[in-house]
């Protein structure tokens, strides 16, 4: 396990403009991004193919030949990462902007808080239903959402042997599946934090966001994610 390196996955589908700010946003940030890994679920819009083709000659670049849809392009490719390292991982949707010094922010603060409680299995950077007024809370039902997380290597290998892709096949939105207001109609998201708590680990949610969500209508992989804005971004 290399506890020096936290390796970060983006996960991405068309919108060139949001992929382009959020990858200012890391390459202005404290980020290291010699471990930074793009997953696109086959963008077939040609200035995100091209911008795509730009990208792979700095970072480490794949472009599925197929739509997988969100459950295929996330849960697999942060494994893919994670048995690469066996370290902690990152998750980070593409239509973000970061906080300058938000890499060694959440490492440092992720260790604390695995080191202050049990079964810590994830922490979100992106605060919208939380406590912003104390430096993180503990969330343990519910969920944050997959805009920007760490993973723990620890609920990785625990979760490796167990997950399903049948896990994330929905029929109807559950009534309580909302975010501000707004039924959630991917819920990739809902469904891995659910299981997530089945398996009694817990979360963390940062009090002041790391991140700032800019897409009022998030697609990944042509899904809706609903209305996402914040102002508890921390900018600087």
């Amino acid at each position: 396990m290399r506890e020096d390196i936290t390796p970060i996955v983006m996960t991405t589908y068309n919108r060139a403009d949001y992929l382009r700010r959020s990858i200012e946003s890391l390459e202005n940030s404290d980020a290291d991004l010699r471990h930074f890994y793009i997953f696109d679920d086959c963008s077939d819009q040609k200035e995100k193919i091209t911008l795509l083709d730009g990208l792979q000659k700095k970072y480490k670049v794949e472009m599925s030949t197929e739509n997988q849809g969100t459950v295929k392009n996330t849960v697999p490719n942060i494994y893919r990462i994670y048995d690469l390292y066996k370290t902690d991982v990152f998750l980070l949707q593409d239509d973000i902007v970061l906080n300058k010094n938000w890499y060694s922010k959440a490492v440092d603060l992720f260790r604390e808080i695995k080191n202050k409680h049990h079964k810590i299995g994830m922490m979100s950077l992106y605060n919208r239903t939380m406590p912003v007024d104390v430096e993180y809370s503990i969330m343990r039902h519910g969920h944050p959402g997959f805009v920007a997380n760490i993973f723990s290597s620890d609920f990785l290998e625990d979760y490796k042997e167990k997950w399903d892709i049948n896990d994330y096949i929905i029929d109807a939105i559950p009534d309580n599946a909302k975010v501000i207001g707004h039924k959630i109609r991917n819920l990739v998201d809902y469904k891995f934090c659910n299981r997530l708590h089945r398996m009694e680990w817990n979360i963390a949610v940062i009090g002041k966001s790391l991140v700032q969500h800019t897409g009022k209508i998030s697609t990944l992989s042509n899904k809706d994610m609903g209305f996402c804005t914040i102002n508890n971004f921390v900018g600087e």
